[in-house]
């Protein structure tokens, strides 16, 4: 009843198939389903993709929605070897401190379950808007800038070296909400409009935080 884009499955494009929506797709045997329904939930490019035969304007403005390249590395360090107070979810930066990272989340401090009791689990962002050179940057160099400006930030200990828990990189990261956003929402809405069985739903619509996108994603599929 409903088409699904996973792992495995790529999908190439949205056409109209008299009542029903097919999805040209990679990674299945059949390289079409037909769907009654559809909700697209992906990113700004992948959902640009999808809807650029079916409905191309709406597809040139989802492509117009800057989505620059983030970074994430998670660091854990000794409790002990941290000199700061962990009162709190995390921090920000900002340019003027001379630190490349975007900021930082204290994962066992929202989560104690996340690592040992005498560690401290932080995840570091890179990348946005005002650094798409991140896309350039190895992981290695990533790793030393992340624990350089941790360890300056948040007084850790020297003599101490961070496990390297996981990392991850999008190409196409956090959506920004630019002058003229309101403008192409309007013309993905116009067109998705004449599609009643396609439903788009997405952190580049309305708000891009967790709350924001399940908001949405009820608010749009409650008819169907």
């Amino acid at each position: 009843d409903h088409a699904h884009h996973g792992d495995g499955l790529r999908g190439k494009r949205l056409s109209q198939k008299g009542a029903s929506i097919a999805l040209e797709c990679e990674g299945l045997p059949e390289s079409v389903i037909d769907a009654r329904r559809v909700v697209v939930a992906l990113p700004a490019p992948a959902a640009a993709d999808l809807l650029a035969l079916l409905e191309p304007d709406a597809a040139a403005a989802l492509r117009e929605i800057e989505t620059p390249p983030m970074a994430q590395l998670a660091l854990a360090y000794p409790r002990a070897a941290v000199g700061v107070p962990l009162d709190g979810f995390g921090f920000l930066t900002c340019r003027q401190e001379g630190v490349r990272m975007l900021g930082a989340v204290w994962n066992s401090v929202v989560f104690p379950d996340r690592c040992p009791s005498d560690e401290v689990l932080v995840t570091a962002f890179f990348g946005g808007a005002t650094d798409p050179d991140v896309a350039n940057c190895s992981d290695e160099d990533l790793a030393r800038t992340a624990h350089a400006e941790l360890t300056r930030i948040m007084k850790i200990n020297p003599s101490y070296a961070p496990k390297i828990v996981a990392g991850f990189r999008w190409d196409a990261g956090i959506p920004q909400y630019t002058l003229g956003h309101a403008e192409r929402v309007a013309r993905i809405r116009r067109g998705l409009a004449r599609l009643p069985n396609v439903r788009l739903i997405g952190n580049f619509l309305r708000g891009a935080s967790v709350a924001d996108c399940i908001r949405v994603a009820r608010e749009e599929t409650a008819d169907l």
